[in-house]
């Protein structure tokens, strides 16, 4: 028997490991010390999961070395830096931690085992020990240190909750499964800050997807103070700590090796239904990359079948929840494979991996959205020079075809946008065209006759309905106007000022400082913000209640992140949206796809994300939505055929968002909120 002493009732961790593998023996305690048994006394006496967090680390025949961790937060108590110099004096106690700084929150004790008798020390010490050590240990499980350093967050009960049980009861590996909408990527950028303030994590990675990328990083530099890199070659991976990338780059084969061969403390996968198939890509390489912390977040676990929750609570917690096959037998339902047998068995299994909140639990509501549609009718010139652009992107798109040069097929989108957009707008792009040259003397011909007739346009029609609106219907509210193009945005700017509407514009291209400053202007002294999309990711502005889509991008996901930057929680009043629409053109199908089809207006923001996961795979990249959009323009002339195609695509988006209102439903039975 090896004896060995010990001085603190429950660790944070603790974790041991001969040559590799989990050690088949245990400790428990003998007087002042734990004398070898089994393995199951000591991690019921130090409440551990078997296996989760022991590792021996054998150095030679004579003695080994354990490695204890734990968190002494509240490094004025002057009792229990008193007990760690007590500790410090006694024989063959190994102690290898930094000096205390108010900084400092973590240490490591070293402890030996000899051969030899251990030191003898009384019970009065040990108990004495370990009463501080409680004393310490309740005082840090009761307050969070990252509330007090997020001043530009706020946040709600349900998500510090979240938090809490992160750290103390899921040891850093959870499933974060609220409802779409209640704030998971703020639950994720507090339990980083927290870590990061107890001097825990140091490295994190977080993956998202594509179309979410820079939304989190803003809002994790915006409201967390914390710079996230994206990695363009596999070096970089290797030298950044604060990295933030898109799933299927971080995959892909010329960086998937480089995060293999590295260490993170804290991974974040935003999404994370996508990793529900364990023989995917995605679900392996998450479960290669090495890290100490693991957060899952998505507001649908189940999706098809409880074999996707299975295997995302196997990323986290391998082997908690048995086999594959004793799992699917206790729970899976052969007669329906989303409904669990057992149900309030498998909950209490779940409860130490998954935390999940509920609107109706929280009595968390949104105010009410009210969406309007302003229709104009494009008249003269304006009318005339949309039907010859038209005209002109449908003869020559095919015959451009995808060549990287001059005129192609992308240039013809972005005109086609442009012109439901702002017909000065694409005239400026038009001239760049033709001062580039190298194109054919038809071409230019065309583009000689649409410059002409955009000069005849004065005024366009959009531009009056947005200052009979600012100067009218909506004067001295705060609204944000959104546009694809920033030429929109500077001649809607100066057609505002000109009429002495005070703006700010917000785009892309701006610096942190810049737009925190536009924000600023923007809530302290104008009425109007004029955004682009790049512009407003990650930054929420809901002291205004008035959002005009001033022309409506053809991806839906970027209308709903324009959406979400007024409507979303924090917001108490009553939010109105405004969509121009000019009746005649593909902007009139675009409102019908957008709100008959997707019903993204009524929806709560972040659940169009989920929709898409049930599309076809030829949908799921909605990037693709411009072409399929672009080809029925091209193929189809009259007006009603096109109506009749992009309702035909829409339905793939109405049987997508069933499939997902039936997945709501699961996950309310399966889970029923979480009320613990």
């Amino acid at each position: 028997m090896k004896k060995f002493v010990s001085f603190f009732k429950d660790f944070e961790e603790v974790v041991f490991i001969v040559n590799g593998h989990v050690l088949q023996g245990t400790y428990r305690k003998g007087n002042s010390y734990f004398i070898s048994l089994e393995l199951k006394d000591l991690c019921l006496y130090l409440n551990l999961s078997i296996g989760e967090k022991i590792v021996f680390k054998k150095k030679n025949s004579s003695f080994r070395d354990i490695e204890v961790i734990f968190p002494i937060q509240y490094l004025d108590k002057l009792k229990g830096l008193e007990f760690l110099d007590k500790m410090r004096s006694i024989p063959h106690l190994e102690l290898d931690f930094p000096s205390v700084t108010s900084k400092e929150i973590n240490y490591r004790i070293k402890e030996s085992f000899f051969r030899e008798n251990p030191p003898q020390i009384s019970n009065e010490d040990v108990l004495n020990g370990i009463k501080e050590y409680e004393l310490i240990d309740s005082l840090q499980k009761t307050e969070l240190i990252c509330l007090k350093d997020t001043k530009n967050v706020n946040h709600y009960p349900h998500q510090i909750e979240t938090v809490r049980r992160v750290l103390f009861e899921c040891r850093g590996r959870a499933i974060l499964a609220d409802e779409v909408g209640m704030g998971k990527t703020i639950e994720a950028g507090l339990t980083i800050k927290e870590y990061i303030l107890r001097n825990e994590v140091k490295s994190v990675l977080i993956l998202t997807p594509a179309s979410l990328t820079t939304q989190w990083q803003e809002e994790m530099e915006t409201k967390f103070d914390f710079i996230f890199h994206t990695a363009t070659s596999p070096d970089e991976i290797k030298e950044t700590d604060f990295l933030i990338m898109s799933l299927d780059t971080a995959k892909s084969r010329k960086f998937r090796e480089s995060f293999f061969s590295r260490y993170f403390d804290i991974v974040i996968i935003d999404e994370a239904h996508k990793l529900k198939n364990r023989k995917t890509l995605n679900h392996r390489f998450v479960k290669g990359i090495n890290s100490k912390y693991l957060l899952l977040l998505t507001a649908t676990p189940i999706q098809n079948d409880l074999v996707e929750l299975y295997n995302l609570i196997h990323l986290i917690a391998p082997g908690a929840l048995g086999t594959l096959q004793t799992f699917r037998k206790a729970y899976i339902n052969p007669l329906n494979k989303r409904m669990p047998m057992n149900s309030q068995e498998l909950k209490d299994k779940l409860a130490p991996y998954l935390i999940r909140h509920t609107r109706a639990e929280t009595k968390l509501k949104l105010p009410d959205r009210k969406v309007i549609l302003k229709e104009i009718f494009l008249e003269g010139p304006e009318k005339e020079v949309y039907a010859l652009l038209t005209q002109f992107v449908q003869e020559y798109y095919y015959r451009l075809g995808q060549q990287q040069r001059g005129l192609n097929q992308l240039t013809l989108m972005l005109l086609q946008k442009l012109i439901t957009s702002s017909p000065l707008a694409m005239k400026v792009s038009v001239e760049n065209l033709l001062e580039k040259g190298g194109l054919a003397k038809d071409i230019e011909d065309r583009f000689h006759k649409i410059i002409k007739l955009c000069d005849q346009v004065k005024v366009p029609a959009k531009f009056k309905t947005v200052l009979n609106l600012v100067l009218n219907e909506l004067k001295g509210e705060k609204i944000v106007i959104f546009t694809q193009f920033r030429s929109t945005q500077n001649q809607l700017a100066k057609t505002l000022e000109n009429n002495g509407v005070g703006v700010v514009c917000f785009h892309g291209e701006m610096s942190l400082k810049q737009k925190n400053k536009a924000i600023i202007k923007f809530r302290d002294e104008v009425t109007i913000l004029l955004s682009t999309d790049a512009g407003a990711e990650g930054r929420n502005l809901q002291f205004a209640h008035y959002m005009i889509n001033f022309d409506l991008p053809w991806n839906p996901m970027k209308v709903e992140q324009r959406i979400g930057r007024i409507h979303r929680m924090g917001q108490t009043h009553e939010v109105f949206i405004l969509n121009l629409c000019t009746v005649g053109t593909i902007e009139e199908h675009i409102v019908n796809l957008l709100s008959r089809k997707i019903r993204l207006f009524e929806r709560i923001v972040g659940e169009l994300e989920m929709i898409v996961g049930y599309l076809s795979s030829d949908l799921k990249e909605l990037e693709s939505l411009d072409r399929k959009i672009m080809d029925i323009i091209v193929k189809y002339k009259h007006p009603e055929e096109q109506s009749q195609q992009i309702d035909h695509l829409g339905n793939f988006f109405t049987n997508a968002g069933n499939k997902y209102e039936e997945a709501k439903e699961v996950q309310e039975y399966v889970f029923g909120g979480d009320k613990s």
